[in-house]
């Protein structure tokens, strides 16, 4: 029986590192597996809020998307 559960936790965690995580207006990922195989890393903005992506483009934050007490 715990063999089964072990081969079932297995199958599902299989599951979900192939679908595609998908938040509109917030983060469009892909499947999780191909966001670890990337080696992709957290971007963190500098002191003026700007952000350095992997494609070389540069996004700045608005004053309400840098403070985090909202």
């Amino acid at each position: 029986m715990v063999g089964w559960a072990a081969v079932g936790a297995v199958v599902f965690g299989s599951l979900v590192a192939v679908i595609p995580v998908d938040n509109p207006g917030v983060q469009a990922c892909g499947p999780p597996i191909g966001f670890l195989l990337r080696g992709e890393a957290d971007a963190y903005p500098d002191a003026e809020g700007r952000i350095r992506r992997d494609d070389g483009r540069i996004d700045t934050l608005t004053d309400a998307e840098r403070d985090p007490t909202d």
